[in-house]
């Protein structure tokens, strides 16, 4: 009895969150993570950390102007754009695992991709400190990268690029 107790705790922590912030149309799943029919809007709200763990979004992900220093939390799914401009971003680990438009990470100081984003729009790199090699890349080589960059190893933890692995990698896809 005492479980249900807390997990009625759990949910209902979950349900204030949700209106302290404004999203609706929400599911809460059995793992305490969250579906929204609709879009996040999470922007300027000085967050260190992502407020809830997102499982599904059915729409756009912004959560930018904030000071997030990884995507712990981030949605596992984005049927829109995601979108994280100008939030101090310097890893992608908690991404989304698939971004059905544009993956807006301009503005962030991050140089290496350490997670795997399938991503079928866009990526917007603009202002990071990526490698100008990498900022040159075409948008078909750059998802390709996002989504195969980590089993390729390509960068090292100081944001070093493997040109070889690079150019195997783009080989290998066709590219």
């Amino acid at each position: 009895m005492i479980k249900l107790f807390e997990q009625f705790n759990n949910e209902q922590e979950i349900i204030n969150i949700c209106k302290k912030y404004k999203i609706k149309n929400y599911t809460i799943n059995p793992d305490g993570s969250i579906d929204v029919d609709g879009d996040i809007d999470l922007r300027y709200r000085t967050l260190y950390k992502l407020p809830l763990n997102f499982n599904r979004v059915n729409g756009s992900f912004f959560c930018y102007g904030n000071s997030l220093s990884n995507l712990e939390n981030s949605p596992v799914e984005v049927n829109g754009d995601f979108d994280c401009y100008d939030s101090s971003i310097k890893s992608l680990i908690g991404s989304p695992i698939i971004v059905r438009k544009d993956l807006i990470l301009t503005d962030n100081p991050i140089s290496i991709v350490d997670s795997s984003i399938e991503v079928y729009g866009d990526i917007h790199i603009d202002d990071t400190n990526f490698d100008d090699k990498i900022k040159s890349l075409s948008q078909d080589k750059l998802r390709i990268l996002f989504e195969h960059g980590v089993d390729y190893n390509i960068f090292d933890k100081e944001g070093n690029i493997n040109d070889s692995r690079l150019e195997r990698m783009f080989k290998d896809f066709n590219i």
